[in-house]
């Protein structure tokens, strides 16, 4: 009989921890879900992320390939227009020599 309430004791006793780490182990576990909720939620939200700057990169990548095509049809023209220039200009130094010598001519027809 002595060691009745003894061994009851006991029982209570390792009961007790038992339940105390059951509860310990239920609090850990639902907190670990809520992390990970909170991580897979993070997660989704920085895919996302990554598909907009994807689509925002692959629109960017257009427009440059747009522009650079511009400046390519901009550099061809700015090398005709340059020749037509120097073609203006020889023409306008011929125009000059032809009209100092036709000057040079009626001046002393003049006299």
């Amino acid at each position: 009989m002595n060691n009745q309430p003894l061994m009851l004791s006991i029982l209570l006793g390792i009961i007790l921890i038992l339940i105390i780490g059951g509860v310990s182990l239920s609090l850990q576990k639902s907190k670990a879900a809520v992390t990970m909720q909170q991580y897979l939620s993070e997660n989704i939200d920085l895919q996302k992320s990554n598909a907009q700057l994807d689509r925002e990169n692959n629109e960017l990548k257009t427009e440059l390939a747009d522009h650079q095509s511009k400046i390519e049809v901009l550099q061809k023209e700015k090398s005709s227009l340059a020749r037509e220039l120097e073609k203006t200009q020889k023409l306008k130094e011929t125009i000059e020599d032809r009209l100092k010598e036709e000057l040079i001519k009626e001046a002393p027809a003049a006299e």
